[in-house]
């Protein structure tokens, strides 16, 4: 699993790095099969440099598996609370990718057993 911070109008220090990559492992045991070809991307940062109060930090996650890429992002007052909110919906869409891809192996399972066996028939 390849893991790349960044960090927009904010310092990524070693705490952010540790916080990351513990909650990114969250999101590693999805991928368990394919873990090695994953690529994550983690974007942190302020959304304006003169505001202090309200929505000024953003998280984005990106996740490469197989050349698809999945994104979530989120605000909030801090940079934990908009990672956190990212993580969530990051998991969300992973769960709905894994089953989109399981649904259409079965589909084709399905098509390919029905040919077979009217090719059965035929003769």
């Amino acid at each position: 699993m390849q893991l790349n911070i960044k960090g927009t109008n904010l310092e990524v220090t070693q705490s952010v790095h540790e916080y990351v990559n513990k909650k990114v492992e969250d999101l590693a045991h999805f991928f368990s099969d394919n873990l090695e070809n994953a690529k994550i991307f983690v974007e942190i940062g302020r959304t304006t440099q003169h505001h202090n109060k309200g929505d000024v930090f953003r998280a984005e996650i990106t996740i490469k598996v197989g050349g698809e890429p999945i994104r979530a992002e989120a605000t909030a007052g801090e940079w934990h609370a908009a990672f956190d909110l990212a993580k969530e919906e990051m998991s969300l869409k992973v769960v709905k990718f894994k089953n989109k891809k399981d649904t259409l192996y079965k589909k084709g399972v399905r098509v390919l057993k029905n040919l077979i066996h009217l090719s059965s028939e035929e003769e």
